[in-house]
Order: C-alpha cells, then structure tokens, then sequence
C-alpha cells in the first residue's frame, strides 16, 4: 500500500543511504550537503525546520522524500525531491509530487518552482507533464547550473 505522511527527522538516515557519491548528493541537495553526510548537520543543511517534509511510503517502507520551502511572495520551492533506488520508474516521483503541489495550492501559494538538472530527463519528462516549465531564476534565488522551473498556481 501507498501511504504519504510528513516525514520524520529519523527519515533522513533512510533517504542518505539513498546516496552513493558527492555527484548524487549535488543532484538532490546541490552544494548545501557533502558527501558522505554529516547526519547530525542534514537537517540544518536541508532547512528541515522552515520546509515542510514528505515521505511516500510503500508497505510502511520510505521509498521517497521530497520537501515544500516557502520562498517569499507565495511562492513555494519543491526541493530535495528523490525516490529510492530500488523504487524508481514505478510512479512514486509523480505521486510525490503532484501531494506536494496539492499541499501548495492549499497553502495558497502563487508559483511553485524547482531546479532539477538538465541531464535528468526522467525529472524533466514529469515535471513538464504536470505544468512546470523552465523559466528564468529569480534573484532570490543563488545560482545554479540546474534549470529552474516554475508551475503558475
């Protein structure tokens, strides 16, 4: 069974394990978290405190995170979204993340943006396929080598 529930510090040693190389941790946190991590620091490094936190589970078992981070004027950042290896290509990204728009639009948020790198297709292919498209980045927003997209709420 697939269940989404807010995500439990404790979650995070799950999703780290996740994470093989310096080159995989970029993909989902980009320079905020080093590999190999430092738990103890992660949550400070992924603002877990100022960002709301989701794990879809499947059979009671983590099997994806992702985080909604208020940005100012309405807008809500999907970060740090991920499914587990043995997971992927099974659906659970676009399940994730159509709750985590679901929850934005509740909150009555304006835009919803996200970076996701140019060579993660998959990435891209689903995001497209529910609305975002690459825009430019914000000024409040620090640079990155990823592209940035947005889904008008």
């Amino acid at each position: 069974m697939i269940d989404i529930r807010t995500a439990q510090e404790s979650d995070l040693l799950i999703v780290s394990q996740w994470l093989r190389n310096q080159a995989e941790c970029e993909m989902w946190a980009g320079h905020r978290v080093l590999y190999p991590i430092d738990l103890p620091a992660l949550p400070d490094a992924i603002q877990w405190s100022e960002s709301d936190s989701w794990v879809v589970t499947l059979r009671e078992e983590v099997a994806a995170f992702g985080q909604l981070v208020p940005k100012p004027g309405g807008r809500f950042h999907i970060a740090r979204l991920i499914v587990a290896p043995d997971h992927r290509a099974e659906g659970l990204g676009r399940r994730l993340t159509e709750h985590l728009l679901a929850t934005a639009v509740e909150t009555e948020a304006s835009v919803l943006s996200l970076n996701v790198f140019a060579d993660n297709y998959r990435a891209i292919a689903l995001y497209r396929s529910l609305g975002f498209s690459e825009t430019d980045r914000p000024a409040d927003e620090p640079e990155s080598l990823a592209v940035y997209m947005t889904y008008a709420v």
